[in-house]
């Protein structure tokens, strides 16, 4: 058998270190016990730091620059924040939460008197999703503070959306530029540094297994407790000058009941030390989660020296994602046709194999002689990050994907240039819009079609899909179920025939109803709306029908590879929410994925009942017919192994989203994280977690995140670790600025997206 090689672990220096760690603690022995180390936890809560002037010329401003931002350096100028648009959102680190203002500097301020009567920008803001005061910002003026509401500022992360509005002449003007931005935080009793100006370290360093944490910074550590754990480490005090005022170290545990207990705290003068030993015995077998917390001078820095948890059982590190991973290239496929069809916006749950009350002929009649994939879910909740991960076999912010019109990284290889590479015909039809004048998404195709979404009756022809000599790899992306939700008869009306109540027949505006009008609706109208959706599954399911047909009539059907699926799924009120792409609940995410495999193709599972995702449907194209050329693995796995030998799929499950296909508007993201029975769901914008048992609970009715706050912290954190790892796997860069034509955006607006 022929493997594709394992890909490069050389990421930014955190990941690399991250992975030296992982090998030096050795996960596969026992050794001296269990050892984790504070080290190993820094690379990605590096920034956990209070800062309180950020210059654009620091790496750190990129970082924190969030949606809407650019950072520019013209050729001999100080580099700067620039906006793009007219609103955009910065992140900041408050480790106490005592942050007051933000004092923003422009870069290029108008020479005094020269704007006396020129436009003024009108700055507004939003902090952690909550509304604050504007200000009027004169052209001329440097600097602009904007104070923040008592209370607002939350210890951690927060999220600031600047709003800038201007007059009319600021249209031909240019955008706002940012040389730097300032958090004014202080303590109660004055400067944490004496007021010298002095802003010290930035984040959180490693050197040789020594872990740096600057005043006003801490570090969390959520696990398992194990049998016999104790807490230790030695602490010094670096101090940057002599006479300012001792460090002060706290440690503090959540316990699975969520109470909270200080388990040490001390005051460190410059250069002294302290030894650190708790007993942790207490709460072995629980979930816990650990804070470490130092506060004091932030232009000195308090250094960990073998610190850590101690215990039994075997040594390990930072529960760190498994790195994308080459795949066995088994060729146990042969040379079929293969053909993948994407419903669009088609949930499990509407199809008769996955038990609706309706039947859905053609999509059950695959699964009755295929393999059904019963936990199938998407990658994100919209199409503009699900199919490019679907495409590629990997994670959609690795790949950088987060808005219409993001392109498909060059480094990444395409399924159809795969494909193509391997001796295959490629063609793409499709009815939706995200392929249409987008350049990456088509990469290996040697024909493409896009019939719009006003042809939705139209499809590809025999001749278009098949050539004699050459097997063919299709990708067939339908629009239906999709709203609106208007198929042709004789499936319109087929089940909401009886409906009485308010809502018009033509159902185009729903992606225009604000969501104070949707909770409005009463239970007839959701059941209504359900019973519109389940018409356009119909509908999709003929289509489906129609590719079947156009199958056999060519006699490609007996020995051809078919996948149905679909790019998300749809909400219809399940946790308040309709539609798509703002949440990343089941009902947006479990989809169906159903494989019918070639003739002669014996000895596979009639269903799977481990989880699967769309990202892996590359490598398993990869595995059944040994396709070179993806030389640094996928994020994704085969699925081949599960569904003919039966080995299990452990592992995590991660999904996210942008939360918003409008590119004028901020990010409403969401990520979720599932493992071991239990998913977390969180928002950053508001620090929301939600914790589901979903063994118990698959429709995720109960949020248990109060009832069991470390368990949820202890999700969180292989989370935010899968979040690190993906943003730094591919090392993209900035990205470039999205610009769609206006038949595009009209396009988008049709769908509900802008």
């Amino acid at each position: 058998m022929a493997r594709v090689n394992a890909p490069s672990r050389l990421g930014p220096a955190g990941h690399a270190r991250l992975w030296a760690a992982l090998l030096a603690a050795g996960l596969a022995g026992c050794g001296d016990g269990l050892s984790i180390r504070f080290a190993d936890h820094a690379p990605y809560q590096r920034d956990q730091v209070t800062t309180r002037s950020v210059p654009a010329s620091s790496d750190l401003a990129a970082r924190l620059a969030g949606d809407g931002w650019r950072v520019d350096a013209p050729e001999g100028e100080a580099p700067r924040l620039r906006l793009l648009r007219d609103r955009g959102r910065l992140w900041f680190f408050s480790a106490g939460g005592g942050a007051t203002a933000v004092e923003l500097y422009r870069a290029s301020p108008e020479p005094p008197g020269a704007a006396a009567d020129g436009p003024a920008d009108s700055i507004h803001y939003r902090l952690n999703d909550r509304p604050g005061r504007g200000a009027t910002w004169p052209r001329s003026r440097e600097v602009q503070r904007l104070a923040f509401r008592p209370g607002a500022v939350r210890a951690g992360w927060n999220a600031l959306d600047l709003f800038v509005r201007g007059k009319k002449e600021r249209a031909a003007g240019g955008v706002l530029e940012l040389k730097g931005f300032r958090i004014v935080e202080e303590p109660e009793g004055g400067p944490a540094d004496g007021g010298s100006g002095d802003e010290g370290p930035r984040a959180l360093e490693v050197d040789d297994g020594e872990l740096s944490m600057p005043g006003e910074s801490y570090l969390d550590l959520a696990l398992e407790v194990p049998a016999g754990a104790r807490l230790r480490g030695r602490a010094t005090s670096a101090a940057a000058r002599a006479d300012q005022g001792p460090h002060r170290v706290s440690v503090r545990l959540l316990d699975r009941q969520g109470a909270e207990r200080e388990l040490s705290a001390f005051a460190l003068a410059p250069g002294a030390s302290e030894r650190l030993d708790v007993d942790l015995a207490p709460w072995a077998g629980q979930a816990a989660a650990l804070r470490i917390s130092v506060s004091g001078p932030r232009s000195g820095a308090v250094r960990w020296r073998r610190a850590g948890i101690t215990g039994a059982g075997e040594r390990r590190s930072a529960e760190a994602p498994i790195p994308p991973a080459g795949v066995t290239l088994s060729g146990r496929l042969g040379r079929p046709d293969v053909v993948i069809i994407v419903l669009d916006a088609a949930r499990a749950d509407a199809f008769g194999a996955y038990g609706a009350a309706h039947p859905t002929p053609a999509v059950d009649a695959l699964a009755a002689s295929g393999t059904r994939f019963e936990r199938a879910q998407a990658p994100s909740s919209w199409t503009g990050q699900s199919i490019p991960a679907l495409l590629a076999g990997f994670h959609p912010d690795t790949l950088g994907t987060e808005r219409w019109g993001d392109p498909l990284p060059g480094q990444v290889p395409h399924v159809a240039e795969l494909m193509a590479a391997g001796g295959y015909r490629t063609v793409l039809w499709s009815q939706h819009p995200i392929y249409n004048r987008a350049e990456s998404l088509v990469r290996g195709f040697e024909q493409v079609r896009y019939s719009g979404r006003r042809k939705r009756t139209l499809f590809p022809s025999r001749s278009f899909l098949f050539e004699r000599h050459r097997p063919t790899f299709a990708l067939i992306h339908l629009l239906p179920p999709h709203s609106p939700y208007a198929p042709p008869k004789p499936f319109r009306g087929a089940y909401s025939s009886g409906y009485r109540g308010k809502l018009p027949e033509r159902l185009g505006a729903l992606t225009r109803i604000g969501r104070t009008r949707l909770l409005e609706l009463t239970a007839a109208d959701h059941a209504y709306l359900f019973d519109r959706y389940l018409e356009n599954v119909a509908f999709a399911d003929w289509l489906v029908g129609r590719v079947v047909d156009n199958l056999e009539r060519s006699g490609r059907y007996r020995e051809a590879l078919i996948v149905v699926t679909s790019d998300h799924g749809e909400a219809f009120f399940e946790h308040g929410w309709f539609m798509h792409s703002r949440e990343l609940y089941q009902e947006f995410l479990r989809i169906p994925m159903i494989v019918k495999w070639p003739e002669g193709v014996g000895g596979f599972a009639p269903v799977v009942r481990d989880p699967a995702t769309l990202i892996d449907l590359v490598p398993t194209l990869v595995d059944g017919l040994a396709l070179e050329g993806a030389g640094r693995g996928f994020q994704g796995a085969s699925l081949l192994p599960a569904v003919f030998d039966g080995q299990p799929l452990e592992r995590p499950l991660y999904a996210t989203t942008r939360g918003i296909g409008d590119i004028d508007k901020l990010a409403m993201p969401r990520s979720m994280f599932e493992e071991g029975g239990w998913r977390v769901i969180h928002d950053p914008v508001t620090a929301r977690a939600e914790l589901y048992a979903v063994a118990g609970d698959p429709d995720e009715s109960e949020d248990l995140a109060a009832a069991q706050p470390a368990l949820a912290r202890l999700l969180l954190q292989r989370l935010r670790i899968q979040q690190w790892f993906n943003q730094g796997l591919l090392q993209l860069g900035p990205r470039a600025e999205v610009e769609l034509d206006p038949e595009q955006v009209k396009e988008l607006k049709a769908l509900g997206y802008l």
